[in-house]
């Protein structure tokens, strides 16, 4: 079975679990889905296609905070070893939360857990941001200086 054939196969499991009838890609092969109305979820493949991706926008760090936030992104990436990944969308203010998995681990069942903790995670993201308040425990130099966005 192709991988492109496994990524179908894993949606239509998923999509039983969470009780769907179906999980369609778009015309990129990412499945895109809104849960409860607040968390824009996306799931497809890996450009090697090996593993699985799911991303989601998180809307814009408060402006008048925006190199402390982008700091404690920096510093949630850890050393790019952390189960989520954050960054900055190009040419936009929209910061950015993926994760990544190997497409053969993965049944319908451990999808819709990994998804179920992928949406809590960038929920909070979400919450903070739309306070519009400064992020805890801030005792770094802004990021303006030295991140690329």
């Amino acid at each position: 079975m192709s991988t492109s054939e496994r990524f179908a196969e894993l949606l239509n499991e998923f999509a039983a679990v969470i009780g769907q009838a179906e999980m369609p890609t778009d015309e990129r092969g990412i499945c895109s889905f809104l849960v409860d109305g607040t968390v824009p979820v996306n799931i497809g493949q890996d450009p090697g296609g090996e593993g699985l991706v799911i991303f989601a926008p998180l809307g814009a760090p408060p402006a008048e905070h925006r190199g402390t936030w982008q700091v404690r992104m920096l510093r949630a990436n850890g050393a790019g070893g952390g189960a989520y990944m954050f960054g900055m969308a190009p040419a936009s203010d929209t910061a950015l939360i993926s994760s990544h998995r190997p497409l053969a681990a993965l049944s319908g069942a451990a999808l819709a857990s990994w998804v179920g903790e992928f949406v809590e995670v960038a929920r909070s993201w979400i919450d903070a941001f739309a306070k519009g308040e400064e992020p805890d425990a801030v005792s770094t130099a802004s990021a303006d200086s030295w991140l690329q966005v």
